[in-house]
Parts: C-alpha cells; structure tokens; sequence
C-alpha cells in the first residue's frame, strides 16, 4: 500500500489550514463548505472548479472575478440563475454561507470579504 504525506481527507485539511493564512474564515467553515460544494456542486461546476463544457454550460469558480462581489454570489447560490437551480429549499441558510465563503477563497480565489447570514437574500 502506498503512502502519500497529504492524501484524501488529509491533504483537504492541509490546504484549509494554508488558506487561514490568505483569510479570516475558520477552518471548520471551510471544510463545511468544501463537503457542501462535493456534495451538491462539484456534479456541474467539477472538482476543480474549472466547470464543464459537455452537457451544458457549467461556468468555471476558478479564478473568477464574478466572485468577488459577495452580494452576487449569495444571491445566485441562493435563488439560481439560467440553468443553475436554486439551493435555497436544499440548503440551510448557514450551508449557503459556508459553501459561498468556500468557493471564494478556492480554486485560485482569495476574497478577502467574508459572506455574513445577513448578506442571504430574504425573498
């Protein structure tokens, strides 16, 4: 059986202690978000966050300048946009926060502003 320094799980929480040096958010929020984005998002938008082109038009996370606006981001997650469903009637309110601060500072982002329950779009 071969051995790896950072595999799997463990490497996830390598790089979720690295990004604590690029941002305020707790790591327990990140690898919250990191297994809600898995779960519910890696399917369109891959593992990489780069997106899929096959199916349908799945947009690239990575590296997205989209992204920096936290308002926008919460408001897309939250209600869907085009072909995107929206996560409000499958998501908590804090599952949509912790996958929005994942996404944002994964995949090559660093926004430094972090996304509030407050900034939920209520309708």
């Amino acid at each position: 059986m071969k051995s790896y320094l950072f595999s799997g799980r463990s490497f996830k929480l390598a790089c979720l202690s690295f990004a604590l040096f690029i941002s305020p958010i707790a790591a327990e929020t990140l690898q919250g978000g990191g297994e809600i984005y898995e779960i519910n998002c890696q399917g369109c938008h891959m593992a990489d966050g780069k997106g899929d082109k096959g199916a349908g038009v799945y947009p690239a996370l990575a590296n997205n300048v989209k992204l920096s606006s936290v308002s926008t981001t919460m408001e897309i997650v939250t209600n869907g946009l085009n072909g995107m469903p929206s996560f409000r009637e499958y998501l908590t309110d804090e599952e949509i926060l912790e996958v929005v601060n994942y996404i944002r500072v994964s995949f090559g982002n660093s926004f430094k502003d972090v996304a509030q329950l407050t900034d939920i779009p209520k309708n």
